[in-house]
């Protein structure tokens, strides 16, 4: 499976690639994976380089008693063109082309439907979160503190979208 991450350069000067695991985690969870084959790398890399990875185990250790199982980033460098998987807002409006549908600029992936009584947008409260932490580069709590203000606090008429929490342990 290929994942999409971004470079992070440490304070050594070594390259982590560095993504978000929204797959495990109710909060997102950063993670930061060495790099396997940085050295195919074209061009000079840059801390923020958008890359597309896969995670691969290798084995580590010198001797047969010391060898542990290590993730590690295997960066892609082909130029096969990624498929664009139309959003749940694409299928929702083509759905529903003679309606008039607002939407929340910049978090169209955090779609999860539709009330289709006020045709408003439902929106998942954790996936706005996690496009502002990693889009925006902004910290758990600033994240919030921007979401709550700028995006839940904003009413923009009879359409102003859902906010679906959905981030609660049942």
């Amino acid at each position: 499976m290929r994942i999409k991450g971004y470079l992070k350069e440490l304070n050594d000067g070594e390259f982590v690639v560095r993504f978000a695991d929204m797959v495990t985690e109710i909060r997102p969870r950063f993670i930061e994976l060495p790099i396997d084959n940085l050295e195919q790398y074209v061009g000079e890399p840059k801390h923020g380089d958008q890359v597309t990875f896969s995670v691969k185990t290798i084995a580590t250790g010198t001797t047969e008693f010391d060898v542990i199982d290590s993730d590690v980033a295997l960066l892609h460098f082909d130029d096969t063109p990624t498929f664009n998987k139309p959003t749940l807002l694409d299928s929702i409006v083509e759905h529903h082309e003679d309606e008039e549908i607002l939407k929340a600029d910049g978090f169209d992936e955090a779609v999860i439907g539709i009330e289709l009584g006020t045709m408003r947008l439902v929106y998942s409260v954790t996936k706005c979160l996690e496009i502002l932490m990693v889009d925006d580069d902004m910290t758990l709590e600033d994240s919030i503190e921007y979401f709550e203000y700028n995006v839940r606090g904003s009413y923009v008429g009879e359409k102003t979208p859902i906010w679906c929490e959905d981030n609660y342990y049942l």
